[in-house]
C-alpha cells in the first residue's frame, strides 16, 4: 500500500491562507467578544499544546474537524462540530462552548440581528451511546462566553433527542425534535419553551414514540419568516403561516409521482430529509426525499410546497443523504442556485436552474471532503458547505470552492495519537475521517488523507513513527522523516482483518506488530529515507519463526519501554472468539525468562484473576515491564506487580467510562485513566481522583478523552491527553 506523497507548507502560504480565512471566509471581527482565549489568566492544570489549528493535506487542501451545522445569519460564522462544540469566526475559529458539560453539538441557531444570542442543540452521530441524544438546548445571550441549559434532552427513555434549532421572526426559535416541535417566543431563554405540535408531556414514555411527531427537518421562511415548514416521519410536509403556533399546521400535497413516473411513496420519508426555501422566490419549495436506501428523489414545488410539484433531473448527481449526513440550501440572492450535499463518498451537488437539473459539483469541488452534514448560504451568496473535513467555502456561487477556513479550527477528531520523547515538539495524530496530521513544531500541521486507527512515536528518534490505516487500521505504515512521507510497511504480512493492526517499539531496534493469532517482529526502519521509500520489511514470528498460535486472534499489543539492563516485556491480549469465550486472555513474554516459561513457546498465558468473559481493552506498564495495570470492557482495573504473572482488581472508585490507562514512567506510583468525561489520577491503589482542570467542557466534564501518552520534557515529566474534537492537551505528572 502506498500512501501519497506529502509536501511542505512554506510559512508565507499559511500566513496568506490564514489572512484569507480571516477577511474573507470567517467574516468580519466585529462580533462583541468580551473574553477572549488570549486573556485567560494563567493557572496550573492542562494547556492545549500548539499548533492550535486545522491541517494542510496538499498544497490546495485543508482539513479540520466534523463540522455538524453553520450559520452566517449574523457578524462572522458560526458552526458545531460532532466533537469539539461550538465555534465562532471572527480573528480564526475560537471556541465558544468549553463551559458547557459536552462537546458534541450538531446545530446551531443565532439571532439575525445580535449573534451574541445563540441557541444550540447538543448531541450528534455517529457517537457513543448517550452522546448521540445529547444534553438537550442551550442558550447564550454572551457569544458563548457562558451557557444556560435551555431544555433537557433524554437518553434512550423516550425523551427528546434535538435534532435541528432554526430562528424564525424576531424573537422565535424552532427546536425540532424526535418527539415533536418546540419553539420560543423569547430568544430561546430557558422557561420560554412550550411545544407547539406533538407531545406535550413533561414524561414521555419511549412506548409512545410516533412517527407522526416525529420532525425530520425544520425550515423556516427567509422572506416571511412567520411561515414555517418542517417534515415528519409518517411522510408529511407541514406549513404554518403563523409564525408555528400550535394548531395552525396544514398537511401540504406531496409529490404524485418520482422521476421516472412511479408513484411517489410518501412512506418512504425518512430521516435525512431535507427543504430549502429560496429568498427571492419563497413560493418554491425544494425538497430532497431521503430513504433508508439513500436518495429517494429531489422535487421541487412552485405553490408554497403544497402540490405543483416537479421530479428533478438529477443528471450525474449522486448525492446520498443519510440520517446524520444530509444537507439542502437555496441561494437568498440567486433563486437557481441550489446546492444538496450527504454521505457514502459522494461529491456534492449543484442545480443553477432552480432545481429542474443536477450535476456533481466537478473539479472545482475536489477540495470538499465527501461527508457532508451542513449548506449554507451568507447574505451576499458566499456559499458554505460542512461535514467531517471541516468548512469550506465558495464566492462564485458554488463553482469553486476552498477550504482555507478549516485551516483557521482546531477540532480534530482525534482517535490516537503520540508525542516524541525524543523531542516534544514532533506530534502525530490519527483522526477520524481527516487522516494522519503530523507536526515537527510548526505552527501548523501536515497530513495525509488515509483512515488512520493508531499512532506511535519512536521514543529515540523523533523523525520516526508508525501506525495502522483504514477504519480499523488494516494496514501498517511509517515515516522516517517527520511526517513528510508515509510508507507502506505490510511487507510478507496481508492486511489486517479486524480488530486491526498495532504497532510497537521497545526502544532498541526491533518493531513488533500483531497478526491474527500471533506476535511479529522486524527491523526498526532506518534513516535517511530513501528515494524510493522504506524497503519492504520481512516480519518473522516472536521470538522465533517456529512459535506456535496462541488461543484466538490478538487484539492488542504493550511492549514496556526498558530501562538500561531491564527485559524486554511483551503483553498481547485476546480478542474474544467467535462463541464469546476468551480462553487465554493474555499472554507475556519477559525476555529474562524465556527459557523457563510454559505454554506457547517464550510466552505465558494467564488466565485466572481477570473477570469471566471479559476482554481487556487497555494496558499499560512500567519501564521495567514488572508493573502492570489493565482495564477491561466491564471497566475493571487490574494490576500486576510480578510481570504479569499474578493480577488483582484495583478498581476502587473506578471512573465510569474508562478509555485509556497510562503509568508514569517516572514514579509509577501515580496511575492515570482517560475517561469519556475527563483524567482521573490515583497515588493510592484503589482511589482515584478527577485530574482535568483546565480541560475544555467545564474542566473535562465532557471532554472525550482518547488517549493518555506521557513524556519527560525540560526536566518535567508532561501526560498528554487528546481530546475529541478539540487536540492534544498537557499537564505536568507532579501537579497537585
Amino acid at each position: 500500500m502506498k500512501l501519497r506523497k506529502k509536501s511542505r507548507l512554506l510559512p508565507v502560504i499559511v500566513r496568506t491562507i490564514t489572512a484569507l480565512a480571516i477577511t474573507g471566509i470567517l467574516g468580519s471581527a466585529q462580533m462583541i467578544l468580551p473574553h477572549e482565549v488570549n486573556s485567560k489568566p494563567p493557572s496550573t492544570g492542562w494547556s492545549q499544546v500548539p499548533p492550535i489549528a486545522g491541517t494542510n493535506e496538499s498544497p490546495t487542501v485543508y482539513r479540520s474537524g466534523q463540522v455538524t451545522d453553520i450559520d452566517v445569519s449574523s457578524l462572522g460564522t458560526a458552526v458545531t462540530t460532532a466533537w469539539g462544540g461550538y465555534f465562532l469566526g471572527g480573528f480564526g475559529f475560537l471556541p465558544r462552548s468549553d463551559t458547557i458539560p459536552t462537546g458534541k453539538t450538531r446545530s446551531i441557531a443565532r439571532y439575525p440581528r445580535n449573534g451574541n444570542i445563540a441557541v444550540i442543540a447538543t448531541g450528534s452521530r455517529p457517537s457513543d451511546a448517550p452522546d448521540d441524544w445529547g444534553l438537550g438546548l442551550y442558550y447564550t445571550a454572551n457569544a458563548g462566553v457562558s451557557w444556560d441549559r435551555a431544555l433537557p434532552a433524554g437518553y434512550y427513555s423516550g425523551g427528546w433527542l434535538f435534532e435541528k434549532v432554526r430562528w424564525g421572526s424576531n424573537g422565535i426559535v424552532y427546536a425540532a425534535s424526535n418527539r415533536g416541535l418546540y419553539r420560543s417566543t423569547d430568544y430561546g431563554r430557558p422557561g420560554s419553551w412550550f411545544v407547539v405540535f406533538g407531545d406535550t408531556r413533561a414524561e414521555l414514555p419511549a412506548s409512545d414514540y410516533s412517527p407522526s411527531t416525529d420532525v425530520l427537518d425544520i425550515a423556516v421562511d427567509p422572506a416571511w419568516p412567520d411561515t414555517v415548514y418542517m417534515v415528519t416521519g409518517d411522510g408529511r410536509l407541514l406549513r404554518s403561516t403563523a409564525n408555528g403556533r400550535a394548531g395552525t399546521w396544514i398537511t401540504n400535497t406531496l409529490p404524485l409521482t418520482r422521476r421516472d413516473g412511479s408513484r411517489f411513496d410518501p412512506t418512504m420519508i425518512w430521516r435525512g430529509t431535507r427543504i430549502a426555501i429560496p429568498k427571492l422566490n419563497p413560493n418554491r419549495v425544494h425538497l430532497m426525499v431521503a430513504s433508508q436506501a439513500g436518495l429517494y428523489g429531489m422535487f421541487h414545488s412552485t405553490n408554497y410546497g403544497d402540490g405543483a410539484w416537479t421530479a428533478d433531473d438529477l443528471g450525474n448527481c449522486g448525492v446520498w443523504p443519510i440520517a446524520f449526513m444530509s444537507a439542502l440550501a437555496a441561494s437568498p440572492v440567486n433563486s437557481n442556485l441550489l446546492l444538496a450535499g450527504g454521505g457514502n463518498g459522494r461529491q456534492a451537488c449543484r442545480s443553477s436552474d432552480g432545481g429542474s437539473t443536477w450535476s456533481a459539483l466537478g473539479p472545482g469541488g475536489v477540495s470538499i471532503h465527501a461527508d457532508h452534514r451542513a449548506i449554507a448560504f451568507n447574505s451576499a451568496g458566499m456559499a458554505f458547505i460542512g461535514g467531517d473535513g471541516g468548512i469550506f467555502s465558495s464566492t462564485d456561487q458554488g463553482v469553486n470552492w476552498s477550504s482555507a477556513g478549516s485551516l483557521a479550527m482546531s477540532a480534530p477528531t482525534i482517535k490516537s495519537f503520540d508525542v516524541s520523547a525524543a523531542d516534544p515538539s514532533y506530534l502525530y495524530m490519527a483522526t477520524w475521517d481527516t487522516g494522519l496530521w503530523s507536526s515537527n513544531g510548526r505552527s501548523f500541521w501536515i497530513s495525509t488523507h488515509q483512515d488512520t486507527t493508531d499512532m506511535e512515536a519512536d521514543p529515540t528518534n523523533a523523525l520516526r513513527a508508525w501506525g495502522s490505516v483504514g477504519q480499523v487500521g488494516s494496514d501498517r505504515f511509517a515515516t522516517v522523516n517527520g511526517g513528510l512521507n508515509y510508507d507502506a510497511i505490510n511487507g510478507n504480512l496481508p492486511s489486517e482483518p479486524f480488530p486491526g493492526a498495532v504497532l510497537r517499539m521497545n526502544g532498541r531496534s526491533s518493531l513488533f506488530t500483531n497478526h491474527l493469532n500471533a506476535v511479529y517482529s522486524t527491523t526498526v526502519p532506518q534513516l535517511p529515507r530513501p528515494s524510493g521509500g522504506i524497503p519492504v520489511p520481512n516480519w518473522i514470528r516472536f521470538p522465533s519463526a517456529a512459535t506456535p498460535d496462541f488461543s484466538g486472534i490478538v487484539a492488542g499489543l504493550t511492549v514496556n519501554r526498558p530501562l538500561r539492563n531491564a527485559p524486554l516485556v511483551l503483553y498481547a491480549w485476546i480478542y474474544r472468539a467467535a462463541d464469546h469465550t476468551l480462553p487465554n486472555k493474555l499472554y507475556v513474554y519477559n525476555s529474562s525468562e524465556a527459557a523457563s516459561t510454559i505454554g506457547v513457546v517464550g510466552w505465558q498465558p494467564v488466565s485466572a484473576e481477570f473477570p469471566s468473559l471479559s476482554q481487556i481493552v487497555h494496558l499499560s506498564t512500567s519501564a521495567d515491564g514488572q508493573l502492570a495495570y489493565a482495564t477491561t470492557e466491564v471497566n475493571s482495573i487490574l494490576m500486576s506487580s510480578d510481570y504479569g504473572r499474578h493480577w488483582s482488581n484495583v478498581a476502587g472508585n473506578t471512573p465510569a467510562d474508562i478509555t485509556d490507562i497510562l503509568i508514569d514512567p517516572v514514579d509509577p506510583t501515580r496511575i492515570f485513566v482517560a475517561t469519556r468525561h475527563g483524567v482521573y489520577r490515583s497515588t493510592t491503589r484503589g482511589v482515584w481522583e478527577a485530574w482535568s482542570l483546565g480541560l475544555p467542557f467545564v474542566d473535562g466534564a465532557g471532554a472525550y478523552i482518547s488517549q493518555l501518552r506521557a513524556v519527560p520534557d525540560a526536566g518535567a515529566t508532561y501526560l498528554y491527553a487528546g481530546v475529541k474534537g478539540r487536540g492534544i492537551f498537557r499537564r505536568i505528572t507532579s501537579d497537585p
